[in-house]
């Protein structure tokens, strides 16, 4: 996933993802930042197709890399693992 629109360091970064997170409502991501890997989530608020291209936006978070990889059932399952760095757009790169 290719992150758009986002504040510095965020906008232009590409991200791997674990899930889908145009297809769901969010997916686990890695990216690296400053010579670092670092482990997220994008909580997607909307999605949908433009002119034939799948775009997306919504929160991206930190997450404790020593968490378990569950899934949060809900936004409101976001818990202290979470840390929101940024709103984003994003689509697929």
């Amino acid at each position: 996933m290719r992150l758009l629109n986002a504040a510095p360091p965020f906008d232009g970064l590409i991200v791997r993802s674990a899930g889908d997170p145009l297809r769901s409502t969010g997916a686990f991501v890695v990216y690296d930042l400053d010579g670092t890997t670092r482990h997220g989530y994008i909580l997607t608020r909307l999605a949908m197709d433009v002119r034939g291209e799948r775009w997306g936006m919504g929160l991206l978070y930190d997450v404790d890399s020593s968490a378990d990889a569950a899934l949060p059932s809900s936004p409101a399952a976001l818990d202290s693992r979470f840390r929101q760095r940024a709103e984003i757009e994003f689509r697929y790169a």
